[in-house]
């Protein structure tokens, strides 16, 4: 470990190693930061109420076992609504 110090201390030198240890500390929290929201959101409960779920999360109905919708036949004008009008 003594070892590794010297040669970070040889390569960057005294006044870059405060930065360097500072970026270091930051860089752990974040990736904690991560790690935790990341088991967080693994462990949450799936039908937790009041979260809703991204539109491609939205669980959806398979095509199959919806029925088709029946055609609908075009519904014949009245013969005299037409000249009504005139």
């Amino acid at each position: 470990m003594i070892v590794i110090f010297l040669i970070v201390l040889l390569l960057f030198g005294a006044k870059k190693l405060p930065e360097l240890a500072k970026g270091m500390g930051q860089a752990i929290r974040e990736f904690n930061s991560a790690k935790n929201d990341l088991e967080r959101e693994i462990n949450r409960p799936v039908n937790e109420p009041g979260i809703r779920l991204p539109a491609e999360q939205q669980p959806h109905v398979a095509a199959s076992s919806v029925p088709p919708a029946e055609p609908q036949a075009p519904v014949p004008a009245e013969p005299g609504a037409e000249q009504s009008k005139v």
